[in-house]
């Protein structure tokens, strides 16, 4: 809402109810996208642009707050809440029914009739969904989706071992070869 938040009162009650609410708000937007009869910019890409947009800034917030917080619940809720919607938009860039939409409209005289800058959205968005997997056979895509989540299981882990291993390098001069001077007087 433009609101600024004040994020040393955020609890992580908070942030599963703001990932859950992100989840209901979208999901009822991509519903809308699918009813649609009267196609039109606003109604397919439009919406779809303030869908990505109420998704990345939630995920933002709580992949930021699982980085920063100090709170283990907040940080835990913060890595699910980012999780749940980097679920979401790997569902919604293979969703069908969305992108039969998005084909339809490229195919209607609107298009003809958009601005070469609304269209290059449109066709920004429909490769998007092409890339993302809309267009292989259901055994395929839910490879696609099975692998994706595992991509993201796999940086999570790694950032989470990253962030908490205590290991020390020590290098000799040899080791050091080719470093900056000041890096090597730093460290």
């Amino acid at each position: 809402t433009n609101t600024p938040v004040d994020y040393a009162k955020v609890t992580s009650k908070d942030i599963e109810l703001y990932a859950k609410k992100t989840l209901t708000d979208v999901v009822t937007m991509t519903s809308s996208i699918k009813k649609e009869g009267a196609l039109t910019f606003s109604n397919v890409f439009g919406m779809m642009d303030e869908i990505k947009n109420k998704i990345n800034t939630a995920s933002n917030n709580c992949f930021m707050l699982y980085w920063v917080s100090p709170d283990a619940d907040i940080r835990a809720k913060g890595l699910a809440g980012y999780q749940l919607l980097d679920s979401l938009s790997t569902s919604i860039y293979s969703d069908k029914g969305i992108y039969a939409k998005m084909k339809d409209f490229k195919l209607s005289a609107a298009y003809n009739e958009t601005k070469e800058n609304k269209k290059a959205l449109v066709d920004d968005m429909i490769l998007g969904f092409e890339l993302s997997g809309v267009n292989l056979s259901e055994e395929k895509q839910l490879k696609f989706k099975e692998l994706t989540k595992e991509i993201s299981q796999l940086s999570t882990d790694y950032s989470n071992n990253m962030n908490s291993a205590n290991d020390i390098l020590t290098l000799d001069e040899k080791g050091a070869n080719g470093l900056p001077e000041d890096f090597k007087n730093n460290y």
